[in-house]
């Protein structure tokens, strides 16, 4: 089953394996593989079948920027970042050492921003050091279901219990500031540029 779908290259990425959840609180995750599959849009057909490495993490996250998919891996100990070349099916790895369980990734302005826990981390995407203070600690987050980076903003959505409105807190992407924060409907998970 398909969990996330980007377009990367002039082609359609897809992560064919990754996790579900359960339907019912606590909301378990369960691991289905590490396959990210390459679809040819002209002719609606695989080009490529990319496995990325099996070290025990699953896919968490699969984004776009500048012509390459970005996938994302974790496990207990550490976390994966693999940059995907569409055409080729090649791919180049970041180890994030020491940061496990690494949830959600963004990119903005040649910046990786990824949470563990509570926390919120950044690098240049082109570094190979790996970050060991985080950008923020989010505090008082009870669920973190919406994140994403726009404009040198970051943008976390706190869903509580799913059952009550969320809370919206905005910060400097650059020094991680807090710009703002406010109360927003139930369960908000995303956040676009318009």
């Amino acid at each position: 089953m398909p969990k996330k779908v980007v377009e990367a290259g002039g082609n359609i990425v897809v992560q064919t394996d990754g996790i579900y959840y359960d339907s019912a609180p606590p909301y378990a995750s369960h691991p289905t593989g590490n396959t990210i599959t390459i679809v040819n849009p002209a002719t609606n057909a695989v080009s490529k079948t990319v496995d990325l490495p099996n070290t025990g993490a699953i896919i968490k996250d699969l984004v776009s920027y500048n012509g390459f998919a970005y996938a994302l891996t974790s496990n207990d100990t550490n976390s994966y970042i693999y940059k995907i070349n569409p055409a080729t099916g090649s791919f180049d790895t970041v180890t994030l050492t020491a940061i496990p369980q690494v949830q959600k990734l963004k990119i903005d302005s040649d910046k990786f921003y990824f949470v563990n826990d509570s926390k919120v981390y950044s690098m240049n995407i082109s570094s190979t050091t790996v970050p060991t203070t985080p950008l923020v600690t989010l505090t008082g987050v009870t669920n973190l279901y919406g994140f994403n980076v726009i404009d040198g903003r970051l943008y976390v959505a706190d869903a509580k219990t799913f059952t009550s409105d969320s809370k919206v807190s905005v910060y400097n992407a650059n020094n991680g500031s807090l710009l703002s924060s406010f109360n927003t409907g139930i369960a908000t998970n995303g956040f676009y540029k318009n």
